[in-house]
């Protein structure tokens, strides 16, 4: 397994879980800011899940988010357009992934979107401070783990943060012990630090996947070895090209295998 790719896809399947979590219905336009691996898995796995009209995205220069516009929308035939500001990006958006290594906080404010979730995953604080405080609901993936990121731990020895501006932690909206958007005005702002149980159950995901290919590959193989011996006796069978065309159809329905391979057995047939 790569274990980047992996990252970046977890990474990408749990901010499109959270956000259908919390996103409000109808969501069609989405913010990209970044366009590193993680916004390369971010964006098709969450036009999988919306109904996506239009994707921006932003990044730190000019030619990557040119580049990621490119060849995102055409690998997956989607409408993505590369703007010049996280401004210009967070327009009338109603889903923004944030995804960047910056550690200079980028944006300013969501005050006026209303009905916007946003889901940042960057290595370090993205969002003004206030942004933590002037959102409707304020949600992590995990309390313990995110108060030990940069950002959180700041806030937090500042006493500008305190855990009573947490609204929820995903898992217990994912499981119904509080409401999740209730809404489509709240501003829902989501801090991630991303969990290594997601990867472990996508590392099981991809291994069993793994397992039930290579068995339907063994039997697949198993059917042709058969379908090798019977042809070796066909000489003995057939009298004729007719005969020996009607046994090979037979066969090839049998064995699962494909009529072309019809002509590659006209070597036993006499003339």
């Amino acid at each position: 397994m790569d274990e980047d790719w992996c990252h970046a896809v977890r990474t990408a399947a749990a901010a499109t879980v959270a956000c259908r979590l919390l996103a409000r219905k109808g969501a069609a336009t989405m913010a990209m800011l970044g366009a590193g691996d993680t916004a390369r898995a971010a964006v098709p796995v969450m036009a999988k899940a919306f109904p996506l009209k239009e994707i921006r995205v932003t990044s730190r220069t000019p030619e990557s988010r040119q580049n990621y516009a490119k060849e995102i929308s055409q690998e997956y035939d989607l409408n993505i357009r590369p703007v010049d500001s996280t401004e210009d990006a967070l327009k009338g958006a109603d889903l923004v992934v944030s995804a960047t290594t910056t550690s200079t906080p980028f944006v300013k404010a969501v005050g006026s979107a209303k009905g916007i979730t946003v889901y940042s995953i960057g290595k370090h604080q993205e969002m003004e401070s206030d942004v933590y405080k002037k959102v409707d609901k304020f949600v992590v993936d995990s309390w313990e783990h995110c108060k030990n990121k940069s950002d959180l731990q700041r806030m937090l020895k500042e006493n500008f943060l305190s855990e009573k501006n947490l609204y929820a932690e995903l898992p217990e909206i994912l499981c119904w012990q509080k409401p999740g958007r209730q809404s489509d005005r709240e501003r829902i702002f989501i801090r991630a630090i991303g969990l290594v149980n997601q990867d472990i159950a996508m590392a099981d995901h991809i291994y069993r996947t793994a397992l039930e290919k290579a068995s339907e590959r063994a039997s697949r193989i198993k059917s042709r070895l058969t379908f090798f011996d019977w042809a070796l006796h066909v000489p003995s069978r057939c009298s004729g090209r007719r005969n020996f065309d009607s046994l090979v159809n037979q066969n090839c329905d049998t064995y699962r295998l494909p009529r072309r391979w019809q002509s590659r057995f006209a070597i036993f047939t006499k003339p």
